[in-house]
């Protein structure tokens, strides 16, 4: 055994290495520790530990099958897996104190020190309970005395019998009375926004409907409700059950009857909504009134989470505005470059055009030499290849001439009119060579009968 004051401390591997080299009730002898702590251990530093059986098998001559060491992300614990000078983990029965800020750990401190203890008389501090006893028509309503403008405000929620309805008033009063020791008032619940109330249709309420308050904590309104425990028991007819089915008339009596047990339950609310995120309840070594810590506690807690988790969704929320903002802004450029794209294929395809007419032109002078085609325009006579070169110059984009108004195309550029486009297209790709004419021969047959002065171009 390691003296106290030279600590063994073992890694992950050096710890699996020693539970498969022996049976782990004699290696945890050798530890100073219980076969039990040992193997909670391996458990928490996920290393595999020998089944039932094994050792015996080992003994028996047999070779069964060891499960290697799986690898995981590197943890501070794992590089000093076993250490006996170490102090002891925490069980999980002991209460152990959640992290927080200085100021969180500081309210948590004040809570666990308050030592509120209930009223005795039937006069409570909180005006919210006394609201709550006129409301439940206590018999000793009219002994409260009231303090200017406290007859009027939010109640607290009480559901029980008349037998422990004062008991459950002193509970509420006590819990007020603790929460405002540590600054938390009960006011009367926020209203809904419009995107919650739009989700469903929103009725005005009753002029006699009580406004049930809440605890403000932290900021974060938190509701609770007390109510009676009831247990079920078989059902006993009336007398009037009993003569309705004497004579055969229709009477349907319930199975079973709920009566009331007289132990009380305390439930943390959220003001939107009746489900109980956690309850609390008589029981025979802790009556509610010992647990009004815990339960502050528990609403310090629940508080906490709602801040953030709202403070989560304001993040997300503020990422998806500048996903958005990002994507707008990602839009705008491919709208501009989308214009510019357009700009260049516009020149691209003038620029294309040009060039295969300019290879016309050159392959046409080629042939004709020196010769002239003269071609009527509005029936007066022009020379081609003049009229084709000014065309092709006002049509390259590379070219200084400047675009010439009379050679426009005027027809509407509109979705559902691209016969010209498929026409034009048709006649670039030679699908109306039957159409051409032959200039050698046209040419030469036209100047022997002197008539290619008179010729007209089908443009």
């Amino acid at each position: 055994m390691q003296p106290t004051n030279d600590p063994l401390t073992l890694t992950r591997q050096d710890l699996y290495e020693l539970v498969w080299s022996k049976p782990l009730v004699e290696l945890a002898k050798d530890f100073g520790l219980s076969d039990v702590a040992l193997a909670k251990r391996c458990r928490k530093l996920a290393i595999p530990v020998p089944g039932r059986g094994y050792w015996a098998r080992v003994a028996a001559g047999q070779a069964p099958r060891q499960p290697p060491l799986k690898k995981r992300e590197d943890q501070p614990l794992d590089y000093s897996a076993l250490s006996f000078n170490a102090p002891r983990e925490p069980s999980e029965n002991q209460n152990s104190q959640p992290p927080g800020t200085a100021e969180e750990v500081a309210l948590r401190e004040r809570i666990v020190a308050l030592r509120a203890s209930p009223g005795t008389d039937h006069n409570p501090a909180s005006p919210a309970v006394k609201r709550t006893a006129v409301l439940l028509k206590r018999p000793w309503r009219r002994e409260i005395t009231w303090g200017r403008g406290e007859k009027s405000g939010p109640v607290t929620r009480i559901d029980t019998s008349c037998l422990v309805a004062d008991r459950a008033l002193r509970i509420a009063d006590l819990l007020l009375a603790s929460a405002g020791m540590v600054d938390w008032p009960f006011q009367a619940p926020p209203k809904l926004e419009k995107s919650n109330a739009g989700c469903r249709r929103q009725y005005a309420p009753l002029p006699d409907t009580p406004v049930y308050g809440c605890l403000l904590v932290e900021g974060e309104p938190l509701a609770f409700r007390i109510d009676e425990r009831h247990r079920q028991v078989d059902h006993v007819l009336t007398d009037y059950e009993k003569e309705q089915s004497r004579r055969g008339g229709l009477c349907f009596p319930p199975r079973w009857d709920l009566v009331p047990t007289g132990e009380l339950r305390l439930h943390l609310l959220h003001t939107s909504s009746n489900l109980a995120v956690k309850t609390w309840k008589d029981s025979a070594k802790r009556p509610l009134e010992e647990q009004i810590n815990a339960v502050l506690l528990a609403f310090l807690e629940e508080a906490l989470r709602i801040k953030a988790r709202s403070e989560e969704q304001r993040r997300a929320e503020i990422e998806r505005r500048r996903r958005e903002d990002l994507e707008w802004r990602q839009t705008e450029r491919r709208s501009a470059n989308a214009e510019l794209i357009r700009a260049l294929e516009t020149q691209a395809g003038a620029w294309m055009r040009a060039r295969l007419f300019r290879s016309y032109l050159r392959a046409l002078k080629g042939t004709l030499g020196d010769q002239m085609v003269e071609a009527s325009l509005n029936k007066l006579p022009v020379d081609f290849l003049a009229w084709a070169t000014h065309y092709v110059d006002q049509l390259d984009p590379l070219s200084p001439a400047p675009h010439d108004a009379d050679l426009m195309d005027e027809s509407p550029r509109t979705y559902g009119n691209e016969e010209g486009v498929r026409q034009t297209l048709s006649r670039l790709m030679g699908r109306h060579w039957q159409e051409a004419w032959k200039v050698v021969e046209t040419t030469d047959r036209l100047a022997d009968e002197g008539l290619l002065a008179n010729m007209e171009f089908d443009g």
